[in-house]
């Protein structure tokens, strides 16, 4: 990374300045949809974590030398008319040992934690409390709401090495177009749940068996609006973890056979990619 900085600075590619207060940093770095034929669909040149994770946990199970190779003045000769800003990516921190490895968020957890000075907090024993149940319509709505949806976007870096994580970001993400007091609340008792241990992340050993195994669940008509299912699956190579989803259900399910029929296709959907 540094020999990459330094070519991109000799060649004067930008400047680091900081973000005027009129100015949204750039949100997506690339676009190669073209209009009229797929510029609806979303897509970004990047390996998804399930991709990366399902990697190390061959190369652990198979004690593969794992090499990374970077360019590093691989950059385009043009000039720019406009002026874009961008932010620097959370990085993820990689623990080795014989035979097995550690993904760990734990520098950039920390930096949360300082950031919403969360450390003189009392750590929470669950991502939610289970008590609270969470309305789009009920509490004051926040002034700023702003702060809750920087702390979302922060929070769903973290889903990406925990995967307990997962049910509760998606239940939170669904109040960003009316967050109010209480969302918020629940958003930083889920901050507080990572004081228990930072360093938490996933662990990738070679002394398991190499199967591909998969569990999934529904939890039908729980959401208290619009009485949707929940469906919620992992699936574990070599007995880790590497898929993990929790999402609404897209239609209403008329029986709990239906909610888990449905729970299953998209299980099975991720599988099919997998192999």
């Amino acid at each position: 990374m540094a020999k990459e900085l330094e070519f991109l600075e000799a060649n004067q590619t930008w400047d680091i300045v900081e973000l005027p207060q009129d100015k949204k940093a750039l949100p997506c770095k690339c676009d190669t949809q073209r209009e009229g034929i797929d510029y609806n669909k979303t897509f970004s040149h990047v390996v998804k974590m399930t991709t990366v994770r399902c990697l190390l946990a061959v190369v652990v199970k198979k004690s593969w030398n794992l090499f990374q190779s970077n360019v590093n003045n691989a950059f385009l000769h043009g000039d720019l008319h406009e002026i874009f800003y961008m932010k620097f990516p959370a990085g993820m921190g990689i623990l080795m040992e014989p035979h097995s490895l550690i993904i760990t968020q734990r520098k950039f957890t920390l930096e949360l934690l300082s950031e919403f000075n969360s450390f003189d907090q009392r750590p929470a024993t669950s991502p939610l409390e289970p008590s609270t149940k969470l309305r789009a319509d009920l509490g004051e709505l926040l002034p700023d709401p702003t702060i809750y949806l920087r702390l979302l976007g922060k929070l769903n870096l973290l889903t990406h090495t925990r995967p307990d994580l997962s049910f509760a970001f998606q239940h939170l993400s669904q109040y960003i177009q009316s967050s109010r007091l209480p969302h918020l609340q629940a958003a930083f008792h889920y901050l507080r749940y990572r004081l228990k241990d930072p360093g938490l992340g996933l662990f990738f050993c070679s002394n398991h068996s190499f199967k591909l195994l998969f569990f999934f669940d529904s939890d039908r008509g729980s959401c208290l609006k619009t009485h949707r299912s929940i469906s919620g699956y992992f699936i574990s190579l070599n007995d880790l973890i590497v898929s993990w989803k929790s999402k609404k259900q897209p239609l209403i399910s008329l029986s709990s056979i239906e909610a888990e029929y449905r729970s299953i296709r998209r299980v099975t959907a991720k599988i099919t990619w997998l192999v």
